[in-house]
């Protein structure tokens, strides 16, 4: 029961809070629905009103515009005469047509003359005195718009814009031009009314001008009802209510500004409530749904929750973990998360405060190398790299290395929000490292004993003779002075003689002192004299064992290169040794072996061959040629070799070393990379 209580209840707790919201809603809207009701009709009233009042007003922009046309015309029209000017009285009336956009424009004069801008001829009764706009314009003295009217060239209802045309203050004739109504029956149409609502035009006398259904009084049998309601209203302009056929309807009206007329719409209102009924209905769904959504998106909630819930124990977990130290800084660089290992890799005597900067370590007794150094690693990933960066921090005098991670949280928009620092402790992996790179030089320096073996070896050879020399020479000197039958000329020859002998001996030795000097910087030097250096020392104790060694390359080029000579020399003594051994193992000494060095340049850089024609190498040692421990030669080989080979050609000369023949011949072959030797050098 428990147990139920605390894995449901606050599910069933929401559940019922968010069902009780639910219901407190819809009784809501219904306790708001009349209320709702009345300030809809008034929201429909006003409205309508600036509907009414909008057309009302494009519709007397429209007449104002044409009135102004007819005026400026009949001002034209004035000091013309009919008989000796009809020609231009025809032109302008035609222009007025054109500018006014009218059907027709004439003009009656008080002598029953007529002049039309279209072509028309008027009938012999035709008599414009007569006409019904002609006696509007003079009864009216002024621009105005006659109620509907029979034409006598359309047979059917027109509205004209009169105006009187005067000269010397006497009236000589009417202006007269015959609208075109079917842009504001457009604009009748074109008006969008809600609730089964339309727009007409009404003179004052309650003759209908424009309708939904065209200029006809006959074709809108709902507009009698709605001009009677506001005829009979005692208020020139707002709203009044009609009944017909059993249905209530609204009328919104106003007069125009530059005519009789008055513009009007008509709404149901029934159909007004009946589509606020309808989004009551649409309220009530839209509650029970949102209800039901409601408690399922609270069920979700709570499942995401639980997840998240989990998630959080977890990094809590891992940040508070005792493998690693961790903190997390803000975009602000305060303090959010840290944990106690942290505070024990700084040796502070207080937990780190979360909130505050993280400079305020540097106020705290600990180690303030490692602080500043993370300090100042924060600062940069932060204000400059913005990119991840990873350092090992070493201590020699402890044999101690930790490795500081400062990984840096950036948002899509790739702005950062801040950085989680780490430090690993790595004292075992460190101390492995070194033991390995220990290991590693002291495999060096025992190749590098057993090359001086080769080269003492070969030094003994190469002294041997010049040594046997100097003793033939001083013994025969020596007999000569005694018996006094040496001349002054011979003995200073003699004495050259031995200084270039000793010389050479000399020479020898300093070869053999550059080749193993102590120096490990790295320098500029020619790839073909150290080559050469090794040749002419190993050469006289190849020839020992009847073993051609020679180097081809180009003499007239240099080659460059900035790098470690000693290595280079360390790398083609193993491979020249190897070499020998290799010819010794397939032929005696009474066959002549050879063992060639080239140079060539690339490109990139210098590829060096050592090829020989000694017993080669078994198909199965390739693999694991350059591995450690591995030899060819059984008992006599330590497996160190073209492993020390490849590691000093790989991590020290930066470059690579491959067998490309196993056998007839073997050939091995170093790729050393320019680099930037050729700018240096020159």
């Amino acid at each position: 029961m428990n147990h139920f209580k605390q894995k449901y209840l606050p599910t069933l707790f929401f559940i019922f809070i968010f069902c009780s919201l639910t219901i407190a809603y819809i009784v809501l809207v219904f306790i708001n629905y009349d209320a709702n009701k009345t300030m809809m009709e008034g929201l429909v009233k006003t409205n309508q009103l600036n509907i009414v009042k909008g057309y009302k007003r494009q519709i007397d922009e429209w007449l104002s515009v044409k009135k102004r046309i007819v005026f400026s015309a009949s001002t034209f029209l004035s000091p013309l005469d009919p008989k000796k000017n009809y020609h231009e009285i025809r032109q302008i009336l035609q222009n007025a047509i054109t500018t006014g956009e009218f059907r027709s424009v004439y003009i009656g004069y008080e002598n029953n003359a007529f002049v039309t801008g279209i072509n028309w001829n008027a009938p012999k009764d035709y008599f414009p005195t007569q006409r019904p706009w002609y006696t509007v314009g003079k009864k009216r003295n002024e621009v105005t718009i006659t109620l509907p009217y029979i034409d006598s060239d359309l047979f059917k209802d027109v509205i004209s814009i009169v105006s009187p045309v005067y000269r010397n203050h006497e009236l000589i004739g009417i202006l007269s031009s015959d609208l075109i109504l079917d842009a504001i029956q457009k604009e009748i149409l074109s008006i969008n009314l809600p609730f089964n609502g339309f727009a007409f035009l009404v003179s004052k006398n309650g003759q209908i001008l424009l309708s939904p259904d065209g200029f006809s009084e006959h074709k809108c049998s709902g507009c009698e009802p709605a001009i009677s309601a506001i005829l009979s209203n005692e208020k020139n302009v707002g709203t009044t209510t009609y009944l017909h056929n059993g249905e209530k309807y609204l009328v919104f009206y106003e007069p125009l500004e530059n005519s009789d007329w008055i513009f009007a719409t008509v709404l149901n209102e029934e159909s007004i409530f009946g589509e606020l009924d309808e989004q009551l209905f649409g309220n009530v769904i839209m509650a029970i749904c949102f209800g039901l959504f409601g408690v399922l998106g609270v069920l979700f909630f709570l499942f995401l929750s639980r997840k998240i819930f989990e998630h959080k124990r977890l990094l809590d977990s891992f940040a508070h973990s005792n493998v690693q130290a961790m903190a997390i800084v803000d975009k602000k660089k305060h303090i959010v998360l840290a944990n106690e290992p942290l505070k024990n890799f700084l040796a502070l005597h207080e937990s780190i405060k979360v909130g505050q900067p993280l400079v305020y370590l540097q106020e705290r007794e600990g180690k303030q190398g490692l602080i500043q150094t993370i300090i100042d690693s924060v600062n940069e990933v932060m204000n400059e790299t913005l990119n991840a960066k990873i350092m090992q921090l070493p201590n020699e005098e402890t044999s101690e290395c930790y490795v500081l991670q400062v990984m840096p949280i950036i948002e899509k928009n790739e702005k950062i929000e801040g950085c989680v620092v780490t430090i690993n402790d790595i004292t075992h992996e460190y101390r492995l490292e070194t033991h390995a790179k220990e290991h590693e030089q002291i495999m060096i320096q025992h190749s590098k004993m057993a090359a001086m073996g080769e080269m003492v070896g070969a030094i003994t050879h190469q002294w041997r003779q010049p040594l046997a020399a100097l003793l033939v020479l001083m013994g025969m000197l020596r007999v000569q002075v005694k018996d006094k039958m040496i001349s002054e000329e011979r003995l200073v020859e003699s004495f050259d003689k031995a200084v270039e002998i000793v010389k050479f001996m000399e020479q020898t030795l300093q070869s053999f002192k550059s080749f193993y000097k102590t120096g490990q910087e790295r320098e500029y030097f020619d790839c073909a004299t150290v080559i050469e250096e090794v040749v002419s020392i190993l050469k006289p104790i190849a020839r020992i064992h009847n073993i051609d060694l020679s180097f081809i390359y180009d003499y007239k080029k240099d080659y460059p290169l900035f790098s470690y000579p000693n290595y280079l020399k360390q790398i083609l003594v193993n491979l020249v040794s190897n070499a020998k051994d290799a010819i010794l193992e397939k032929n005696s000494n009474s066959f002549e072996g050879h063992i060639i060095i080239s140079l060539e340049e690339g490109t990139d850089g210098y590829t060096i061959c050592v090829e020989d024609d000694g017993l080669g190498i078994q198909v199965e040692f390739e693999e694991k040629l350059f591995k450690a421990m591995q030899t060819t030669k059984g008992t006599k080989g330590t497996g160190h070799g073209l492993y020390l080979c490849k590691l000093l050609v790989e991590n020290k000369l930066g470059g690579s070393i491959h067998v490309h023949s196993l056998s007839n011949p073997t050939i091995f072959s170093l790729f050393l990379p320019k680099g930037n030797s050729w700018t240096k050098m020159s």
